[in-house]
């Protein structure tokens, strides 16, 4: 057995408690989504859709309504009733303002929705920037090396069981 076998071996226990680490991270993010949501009469597929709304804009590619809901995983209507209640509450807008297109419709965040979005998360990106001071960039390399590799794991199992697919048809068996 090589050196690196034996290695990964001897560190299953290193293994399983980062599984159970990223398990406890994932309960607590949804209760942070929750409460984010309940706090703002929100429901939790609505703050999805603002933060997929608010990422892809400031990532330069905005979200048509089709784009969020693959993000989402969301029927065509489930995807309006998002939107509409967004638009509602005044933390999005549609426009209209592809400039080689002006029948395609763009999602845009308000800055009442980046204010809400800042005051709520801030003091989150403060703790967080605050956890991560003491690793050197060698180690923080390596932490994004995992988490993105876990994170792409997760995607694959996401799209191998969408029971959407990108024309909104269900696939067989599906719900």
């Amino acid at each position: 057995m090589s050196e690196r076998a034996r290695d990964r071996t001897a560190d299953s226990d290193t293994r399983d408690a980062i599984l159970l680490a990223l398990r406890r991270y994932a309960i607590s993010s949804t209760r942070l989504a929750h409460a984010f949501a309940s706090a703002r009469s929100l429901q939790v597929s609505d703050l999805q859709a603002l933060l997929a709304i608010i990422s892809a804009e400031d990532g330069g590619t905005p979200l048509t309504p089709r784009t969020l809901r693959r993000r989402l995983g969301l029927s065509a209507g489930g995807t309006s009733y998002v939107i509409d209640r967004l638009e509602a509450a005044g933390h999005v807008r549609r426009t209209r303002d592809d400039p080689t297109d002006q029948r395609v419709v763009r999602l845009r965040h308000t800055e009442r929705a980046r204010a809400v979005a800042t005051a709520f998360f801030s003091p989150l990106g403060a703790r967080t920037r605050e956890a991560l001071e003491p690793y050197d960039d060698a180690e923080l390399r390596a932490a994004l090396g995992v988490i993105t590799a876990v994170t792409d794991g997760l995607d694959a199992h996401l799209a191998q069981h969408d029971l959407t697919p990108e024309d909104g048809t269900r696939r067989p068996g599906g719900p």
